[in-house]
């Protein structure tokens, strides 16, 4: 894993989509794989958060929720951006970031009040995989349903 690291990172930034896109993904591997490995990656993919391609901006926010559960230490730093995919104009990037949320909860339940604010608006999604995602994200036992 220490000497994969390197080349993500640099993959991360690539001028092609879908090395970009596979690159974060791998990322968010890594750290499930190798918590150690967290310190490193956060500021790769708070970039890939604002990539103008969506499918880059998926992975990365898969990715933060894949770092939050390996390192919830993370949770309180990665919150902010989860909160600001939640927001995307990709419907698909704003159902991995209910379901990162719902994973910082799950990682850290002391974050778990301070992740409720997102669930309005992704109760009243326009798109009903959002809705779904909100729905299987706040039934969680942190937040008393099971």
């Amino acid at each position: 894993a220490e000497a994969v690291r390197p080349a993500l990172l640099a993959a991360a930034s690539d001028s092609d989509v879908r090395v970009r896109s596979a690159a974060t993904w791998a990322l968010g591997q890594l750290v499930s794989a190798a918590p150690q490995h967290a310190e490193a990656v956060p500021p790769a993919l708070r970039d890939a958060q604002n990539d103008a391609h969506e499918d880059v901006r998926r992975a990365a926010t898969w990715a933060l929720g894949q770092l939050v559960s390996a390192a919830p230490g993370h949770a309180e730093a990665v919150r902010p951006a989860l909160f600001d995919a939640q927001r995307d104009n990709d419907w698909r990037v704003r159902c991995v970031a209910i379901w990162a949320l719902g994973q910082l909860a799950q990682a850290t339940p002391e974050q778990a009040e301070a992740v409720r604010p997102a669930l309005p608006d992704a109760q009243n999604d326009a798109h009903e995989d959002v809705r779904r995602a909100a729905s299987e994200a706040f039934s969680q036992p942190v937040y008393g349903r099971a």
